[in-house]
Order: structure tokens, then sequence, then C-alpha cells
């Protein structure tokens, strides 16, 4: 739980940018006791708090070095404020330098904390990234091991090919 200062400040930040930005986990965490808690798996995330008052889910990503799940959550944030949001249940170009993302719905929002402190109702969507060969999760042969990346929602439908 963020403190009350901590509130304070994402709350001038939504006010000023739209949207704020939590990192939790590896080491540069955002809010006092944002560590990940006693069922913390280690892996490290970050997700956004405010876009969903700009008509958009909030957006979670894990397992991304905390520069870069904020570099490319303020990008996307970004493309919410300019009226251009991205699909979800779609890949998406240029969120990351040399290949795409997609974004699925979230059923679990329970790492969401900060979110659900200052609004009653939480929607939000998961940036998945993929391995170095371009595989996301769902798809075969993408490394687990190497890229761990729980996916807290359903994976996209397979289309007939």
């Amino acid at each position: 739980m963020a403190t009350d200062v901590s509130l304070r400040k994402i709350l001038r930040q939504i006010d000023e940018y739209g949207w704020a930005v939590m990192g939790v986990g590896g080491g540069a965490c955002d809010t006092p006791g944002c560590d990940g808690g006693p069922d913390d798996d280690g892996i490290e995330f970050a997700y956004t708090i405010g876009l969903s008052t700009l008509g958009f889910p909030e957006i979670i990503t894990y397992g991304l070095p905390q520069q870069v799940a904020h570099a490319c959550l303020n990008f996307l944030g970004q493309r919410v404020i300019a009226g251009k949001p991205p699909k979800i249940g779609c890949p998406i170009e240029q969120v990351f330098r040399d290949s795409r993302g997609y974004l699925i719905d979230v059923a679990d929002t329970s790492d969401l904390v900060v979110v659900g402190q200052i609004y009653p109702e939480t929607v939000a969507t998961q940036l998945i990234w993929p391995d170095w060969r371009g595989r996301f999760p769902w798809e075969s042969g993408y490394n687990r091991w190497r890229y761990p990346q729980p996916l807290m929602g359903p994976p996209p439908a397979r289309r007939a090919g």
C-alpha cells in the first residue's frame, strides 16, 4: 500500500501527465513496501495509474527491467493521450525497439495495488513482450526459462490460418 505522501506524488503526476507509472521489484521500488510481499516470485513488474480516467485500461507488464518497462508504458500512455490508443488483442508495433508487443485482457488485477487505492474498480490489460525469436508465451517454442512473464489473463484465441 502506498503511503499518503506517495499517493499525493502519484496524483500530482496524474494531474500533470494524465497517468503515472509504478515499478515493483528489481531493487527500484517507487513506493516504500513495494517489494512484492511474501508471495513475491521475484519477477519485477510495472503498471500505469490513471489511464483508466482517459477511457483506456491500466497497463501492466512483467519481467522487464524497470527502466525499459517505464519507457514502454509511457510510450503507450502517450498514444492514449494523443487519441491513438493501441488495440487490445492485437500485435502492437514500435513499443519495443526491434519487435512487436501484444496487449491481452487481465483477469487478475491484484498486483495493481496502488490503482486499487485510488480507483474503486480496476480494469487492466497486460503488455506482453516476445522472446528473442519474436515468439510470445502462448506460441510454440517460446523460451519460458529465459523470458519469464506470467500471463494474467487468457492468451489470444488462435486464428484459423
